[in-house]
């Protein structure tokens, strides 16, 4: 730790109990904040990180939950892109392919099926919920669940 209390990813990692490329995830991902770069390979990760990844642990380990479940608990939204990432445009392929002759996916319904997979996963937990609890929630098929969500 250097005299403004940052540290290095390493030292950062020790102290967290998260390994390095599991960090690198975090801020890709927006759930942590970028560190201060020093140079292209060097970086200073500061006490927030720290306080953010115990944080995180905590609530992992509580709610033996996936990411998105995580973040939206974090940043109080629903998708996987956290707050510290720049606004990108999101890819069409998320939300499945046009067939021909049939609408293309809404956007917003893909949204909604998040957003009740969210509910569910915080009342009944994560591996006692499924896919047709998911649905039947919202009340659309098994086969809309599929268009918008690979297998």
């Amino acid at each position: 730790m250097n005299e403004q209390g940052e540290m290095q990813i390493g030292e950062l990692s020790r102290l967290s109990g998260v390994a390095r490329h599991t960090i690198h995830y975090y801020i890709k991902k927006g759930i942590l904040h970028p560190p201060k770069k020093t140079g292209q390979t060097r970086a200073w990760y500061d006490a927030g990180h720290l306080k953010q990844l115990r944080k995180l642990k905590n609530v992992q380990r509580e709610y033996r939950s996936p990411l998105a479940f995580i973040v939206s608990r974090f940043t109080g939204t629903a998708d996987t892109e956290g707050p510290f990432l720049s606004k990108r445009r999101r890819s069409s392929k998320s939300i499945g392919r046009s067939r021909p002759g049939r609408q293309p996916p809404d956007p917003k319904k893909k949204e909604k099926i998040i957003q009740a997979g969210i509910e569910l996963f915080s009342t009944k937990g994560y591996y006692q919920t499924s896919v047709k609890d998911i649905t039947q929630y919202i009340g659309v098929s098994t086969g809309t669940f599929y268009i918008y969500f690979k297998r």
